[in-house]
């Protein structure tokens, strides 16, 4: 049994209709059965988390423009980042009916429209990117492994030719490589990955890292191949997926290969844009959410050159928002934010199919999922 957290919209927004919990912690099931633990945490517009990898810390971004930190309020727009202790003493066999996780703490992130957070592989700094603010900003984290110092603020500048969807930057992603040396900000907005290095003095931006994508294209998610110098990410606005070759000296990510992020061929302009992309725990398979075309697409993965070959397009229901890998590689589970729902499906990984299991929990606006260690 694997526990995860679901997070959902909680107030509409105009592409949600809002109406969820915020986050709630789910088990899932050998068969695929989820079921809540306990009652939801009522954090606003839970748009992203990410978990350490001791899971006693959960990290929830929260997609609104009107937080206000009461020591520093300035009145102008403004997001937030909110700490979650977890309860580490429920046995993962067990389906308990309560958990202890309880909010340690509430940090503005300087602000509006925070979309998504990540920690660095030490653990040590969690950065988040705010799509409405067109920028990204890192903390430091304190002691009691909570956004404390920030570390560096990385505004973006520029637009793309997309007429309403690139009038500005939007950072919808602030990732960094496995190994630790770059954060990499995936900036929609600009049609950019922009590329900055982790090192003990700061963070600075090298302009030989990242990569440039082509215009219009709008770059949305980062995911990297485990142990591999590859990377792939998901193109929203032209409904294509990169393959990239990731150079740890440099910082530079080189596209070597884009197609359609559907396996049967490619959509009509404006009708369907990938939301979610992941690699299989074992490197060979790359999926990836497709709203419009309202399926997950899986992609087999050549070994040298992270090339992608496309397997199969599996129905799925409305709006599949975002999705994750159980830690056994063996099961997707995936919130389809116009669904209203989050639903269990098993990932075959000597083929790369995906098959749903016919089983799913019923919740408004679910738009994340993050499955805890262990």
């Amino acid at each position: 049994m694997f526990h995860a957290l679901i997070g959902s919209y909680t107030h509409g927004l105009g592409h949600t209709r809002g109406g969820g919990a915020g986050v709630q912690r789910v088990t899932l099931d050998r068969d695929g059965r989820i079921a809540p633990v306990g009652g939801p945490l009522a954090i606003r517009n839970a748009s992203f988390m990410c978990v350490n990898a001791a899971g006693d810390r959960a990290y929830v971004t929260s997609e609104v423009d009107d937080h206000r930190d009461p020591g520093n309020d300035t009145g102008a727009p403004d997001g937030c980042v909110t700490t979650v202790a977890l309860d580490q003493d429920l046995a993962p066999a067990l389906a308990p009916a309560a958990a202890r996780d309880h909010v340690l703490a509430v940090r503005s992130t300087a602000g509006p429209g925070p979309a998504h957070c990540g920690l660095d592989p030490s653990g040590t700094r969690l950065a988040v990117a705010s799509y409405a603010g067109g920028y990204a900003i890192v903390f430091t984290l304190d002691g009691r492994g909570c956004p404390g110092p920030v570390a560096a603020t990385l505004p973006h500048t520029g637009g793309g030719p997309h007429a309403t969807r690139q009038t500005t930057p939007h950072p919808h992603q602030a990732v960094t490589s496995p190994d630790g040396r770059w954060l990499y900000v995936v900036d929609l907005g600009t049609d950019q990955i922009v590329g900055y290095r982790l090192g003990d003095a700061g963070i600075t931006r090298d302009l030989d890292a990242g990569a440039a994508l082509p215009p219009g294209s709008g770059p949305r998610h980062l995911a990297f191949a485990p142990g591999a110098p590859t990377a792939w990410v998901g193109l929203e606005l032209s409904s294509e997926v990169t393959a990239l070759g990731y150079d740890p000296a440099t910082g530079a990510l080189t596209p070597r290969q884009t197609r359609s992020s559907l396996a049967e061929g490619p959509a009509p302009a404006e009708t369907n844009f990938p939301s979610e992309i992941a690699v299989s725990p074992d490197g060979r398979f790359v999926v990836v959410a497709n709203r419009g075309r309202d399926c997950l697409t899986s992609f087999a993965c050549n070994p040298d050159d992270g090339r992608l070959t496309p397997v199969h397009d599996a129905p799925v229901g409305k709006t599949p928002r975002h999705f994750a890998f159980t830690p056994d590689g063996l099961a997707i589970v995936l919130a389809e934010q116009d669904g209203h729902r989050v639903t269990s499906h098993r990932f075959d990984p000597a083929t790369g199919r995906i098959t749903a299991t016919g089983h799913g929990w019923d919740t408004p606006s679910p738009c994340a999922v993050c499955f805890l260690p262990g």
